[in-house]
């Protein structure tokens, strides 16, 4: 093998390592993740309730249309809920931490 070839397998993994390090002081910062497709036509028809929701994390509101998006009997035309979103929270370290998707996200 030509020595500088096997120079670069070496130094190649190092390099890679160095990229993906954080940044001196302090931890990276992670990008949030983001949905390639958004899906609004999903609907929850299941005993008496038909509920849109979304991929998106919103759910109980007709984004296409932007009317209430839970109706309560199914059928009837009245609703229960306008909107909502899902809310996640949980300690790290002792900090609350929260992430949430609106029904307007």
């Amino acid at each position: 093998m030509n020595p500088a070839r096997f120079a670069i397998c070496l130094l190649l993994p190092l390099a890679a390592a160095g990229a993906a390090a954080p940044p001196r002081g302090g931890a990276a910062r992670v990008q949030p993740v983001r949905a390639s497709l958004i899906d609004i036509g999903q609907v929850i028809d299941a005993n008496a309730i038909r509920m849109f929701v979304t991929n998106t994390g919103s759910f109980a509101w007709d984004k296409a249309t932007g009317n209430a998006g839970l109706e309560f009997p199914r059928g009837s035309g009245k609703t229960a809920v306008f909107a909502s979103g899902l809310w996640l929270g949980g300690l790290v370290g002792g900090q609350l931490r929260v992430a949430l998707s609106g029904a307007a996200s």
